[in-house]
């Protein structure tokens, strides 16, 4: 009777441990094949939600881009607000200024203190899927970009256009010593 039981002990540990090597196995498998499917940018993109949980807490925000205080003889900047199409944050779509990174998508919007000249350009380098930014708002100088105004980046930089703002002449600006790259402001 001794031998009975200890025969169907070791019976019942070869099946266990048989099914217990097929489940290890199954799942090493799934996680190779899910690691493989993260590589791929695109796919990573649509199945990561890392993006979204990073930046939860700003979810409905609108994050400002501000500055310091102005100088004698510095023009007064004006403010535009772009937001994403479709996405709530994009942390790694960055917003450059006269080619320097100044603020990024952190939240769905972000508002930007922008000068007469300034070059405003959205990097979606990082991604390689079609992303869509929009004007939503601006001060009331603005001519261009004007409210409204849509660009997409599809994994490269895009120009939105330079500030444009009502009643300043550029050329005026630029003989005064004013040359649009002075970013102390932001």
């Amino acid at each position: 009777m001794f031998k009975q039981k200890n025969h169907n002990f070791i019976k019942f540990a070869d099946v266990f441990e048989r099914y217990l090597i097929r489940f290890i196995i199954a799942n090493l498998v799934i996680l190779i094949a899910f690691q493989i499917i993260l590589t791929q940018e695109n796919l990573r993109i649509r199945i990561s939600r890392a993006d979204v949980i990073e930046t939860a807490g700003e979810i409905a925000g609108t994050k400002e881009v501000s500055g310091g205080v102005l100088e004698k003889g510095e023009i007064q900047p004006e403010y535009l607000t772009l937001e994403l199409d479709y996405h709530i944050a994009l942390p790694k779509l960055k917003i450059l200024v006269n080619g320097m990174n100044v603020a990024d998508f952190s939240s769905k919007q972000v508002v930007l203190r922008v000068k007469n000249g300034d070059l405003i350009e959205i990097d979606g380098t990082y991604y390689p899927y079609t992303v869509g930014v929009k004007v939503i708002s601006n001060s009331p100088l603005i001519v261009s970009p004007k409210v409204g105004d849509k660009i997409f980046v599809n994994g490269s930089i895009e120009s939105l256009g330079k500030i444009n703002i009502q009643g300043v002449d550029l050329e005026n600006l630029n003989s005064m010593g004013y040359n649009g790259n002075n970013r102390g402001d932001i």
